[in-house]
């Protein structure tokens, strides 16, 4: 069976009516996320277009960032090849010089139109590479770039839409750029150290005992407090709470910036930290010390443990997260199908429509 044919054979969105504030599809969506990625497993999603360049611009916006910056990372630290990342706003009506060496990298879950502000600047790279949870089938600018010979990495997410939160797409969008790279550089990245669906299954146990702490506390302002390498993609772990809870964006360090100032800052009025931490020698000293710091404040704390190695980690702290945010957007009614400022963020969010 085909691949978006199969997933989109999985239960639907519920209607509007039946489920007006989108508890339900949240809660479809996260239950279809280990069978969807066990899927993407067995049947790799590959271009048959060799690569024309081996140097990147990559750029993404909103959860679409940490797709970007999670491919650069993997590109510098596991290949001779050079990638670097240029904020979205960066294509904006500036005087970008052209790059014949260099490939442009793009992603976009649902085509957004300000993904087309990049796009649509595309001539001044010496090729296009564009991950989107859209299909060929139902976009005409997917249409035209598949004329021009350009590379379009289609994720398994197109069915997800309708809510504020990114749920099902960051998940394939990770795995697809795994994937994307050890095709591309005969699988240079270590394979998972577990089996990556039934760790998935299993993050709502970690996911349950998370929330009831982190909702007995109602915090207002958070830190996440990040070893290497998840400090350099972590955007979209901050983002869920802003996306899903509507708080204000968490802070995000690494645990040696930690020190200088946000410490200091916290110290005065201490606020809810939340640990990634990860089984490794430097992760755990770093975890400790950083402990150390905080326990003589009392202050509330949440460790959240993965038992994958990097990169894979990031699957696991994502469906730990959408778990203690389906909490808490069911404690507290949270409307996500119909978010505070719906339409009139369109101001902005529509730049890039030609």
């Amino acid at each position: 069976m085909d691949l978006f044919k199969e997933i989109n054979c999985m239960q639907p969105q519920p209607s509007s009516s039946e489920d007006p504030l989108g508890h339900k599809y949240f809660e479809t969506l996260l239950s279809q996320c280990p069978a969807t990625l066990q899927t993407m497993v067995e049947q790799p999603i590959m271009t048959t277009l060799p690569l024309v360049t081996e140097n990147f611009t990559v750029t993404g916006i909103g959860s679409s960032e940490a797709h970007a910056r999670f491919f650069v990372h993997l590109i510098n630290h596991y290949t001779e090849s050079k990638a670097y990342f240029l904020p979205l706003i960066s294509f904006y009506k500036t005087d970008l010089k052209r790059k014949k060496d260099t490939s442009l990298v793009v992603f976009t879950q649902g085509m957004s139109p300000n993904a087309h502000i990049a796009i649509n600047r595309r001539q001044l790279f010496q090729h296009l590479i564009l991950f989107t949870g859209q299909t060929l089938q139902s976009n005409e600018v997917l249409k035209i770039l598949y004329q021009e010979r350009q590379t379009i990495i289609e994720l398994p997410a197109q069915h997800e839409k309708g809510l504020l939160i990114r749920i099902l797409g960051p998940l394939c969008g990770y795995l697809s750029i795994l994937q994307f790279i050890n095709h591309n550089w005969d699988n240079i990245i270590p394979p998972c150290n577990k089996d990556l669906s039934e760790v998935l299954f299993q993050t709502q146990n970690k996911g349950k005992s998370n929330s009831d702490y982190f909702l007995s506390n109602n915090p207002k302002n958070i830190i996440l407090l990040l070893g290497s390498p998840l400090c350099e993609y972590s955007q979209n772990l901050a983002y869920k709470f802003l996306e899903g809870l509507f708080l204000p964006l968490p802070t995000s360090v690494d645990y040696l910036s930690f020190a200088h100032g946000t410490f200091q800052q916290w110290i005065n009025d201490p606020k809810l930290i939340i640990f990634f931490t990860q089984n490794s020698s430097a992760d755990i000293e770093l975890y400790r010390r950083a402990y150390s710091m905080v326990e003589e404040a009392k202050s509330k704390t949440i460790e959240i443990s993965s038992e994958l190695t990097p990169p894979w980690n990031i699957f696991e702290y994502e469906m730990i997260l959408n778990h203690l945010i389906l909490a808490g957007i069911k404690k507290f009614d949270i409307n996500q199908r119909n978010w505070p400022g719906k339409n009139l963020d369109y101001v902005i969010y529509s730049l890039g429509l030609s």
